[in-house]
């Protein structure tokens, strides 16, 4: 396509010297007409569930986990088939996450990655607090803060420096989530704070009361957050490196049809997790 040929022309650009008046920049060509380099949804489907194949098998337990829960199976049974349907509905709304976020910009996509990225333990935590199990959603929620805090930007920690001698990031994005996360962390641990110290029964419906207006006040500096990141300051967090980046992957799927399965995955994943909740209920 056009802007692919003009992205390859400023890539040489910066390889090598200027060209002279006779010589000529070799413009890659597709073979055949301009559409035949982009995938179509079919082959993009192809591709996802061929080299995929062990997590394309798992779903078969999402209609097995909905016929157990329809036909009142022993709960054993209904939480073993749901849990093991989402872990393939998870994959197709990560793939389907980053396909999307391919089309729309580094910093929005950013931003789509990290929010459908925790989808599964929100409808988790969702579902928890409909049937008022408390401890499954505390646990979810801890779990979810350890693995991306610790599992997650360890290993790529791990794997970066044993393949890059240095690794770079942006400072103003490290700044900012640094901040963000040192604030979230005392406001997690003020009512549990406030709730040791003054140990009275009658002290109860305060400390609920402060942790509601300390979740309000985390939900308005997400938002600000946001406002900064994507309107205020959003040069701030573009990747300005002049250095030659490494050729990305072509998303496997168009904006659209990425999009719809998104949705269907997340959809179906809700009633999932309400089948595994009512089953530990």
């Amino acid at each position: 396509s056009m802007m692919q040929a003009q992205k390859d022309l400023r890539r040489m650009s910066k390889q090598g010297p200027p060209l002279g008046p006779r010589e000529y920049a070799p413009v890659p060509t597709s073979s055949g007409d301009g559409e035949a380099s982009e995938k179509s949804d079919l082959e993009g489907f192809a591709t996802i569930f061929g080299d995929n194949k062990i997590l394309t098998s798992l779903l078969v337990f999402v209609p097995l986990g909905f016929f157990a829960g329809k036909t009142g199976m022993a709960p054993t049974w209904v939480f073993g088939f749901n849990f093991m349907a989402i872990i393939p509905l998870a994959w197709l709304i990560g793939k389907s996450t980053e396909d999307v976020a391919a089309r729309i910009g580094e910093t929005a996509g950013g931003l789509l990655n990290a929010t459908f990225g925790n989808v599964v333990e929100m409808l988790l935590c969702v579902a928890g607090i409909r049937n008022n199990e408390i401890s499954v959603v505390q646990c979810t929620l801890l779990g979810s803060i350890l693995s991306n805090l610790l599992l997650v930007m360890g290993c790529a920690f791990l794997f970066g420096g044993m393949y890059f001698p240095v690794q770079r990031y942006n400072q103003a994005g490290a700044a900012t989530q640094c901040s963000l996360m040192s604030l979230s962390v005392f406001a997690i641990g003020l009512p549990t704070i406030y709730v040791n110290v003054l140990k009275q029964e009658s002290e109860w419906e305060h400390m609920v009361e402060v942790s509601r207006w300390t979740s309000v006040c985390l939900f308005g500096v997400y938002c600000a957050y946001l406002y900064f990141q994507l309107w205020t300051h959003a040069s701030l967090f573009q990747d300005d490196s002049g250095e030659q980046e490494e050729e990305e992957e072509a998303p496997d799927l168009s904006p659209c049809t990425a999009a719809a399965l998104l949705c269907v995955c997340t959809v179906v994943t809700s009633f999932a997790t309400d089948a595994l909740i009512e089953a530990i209920k």
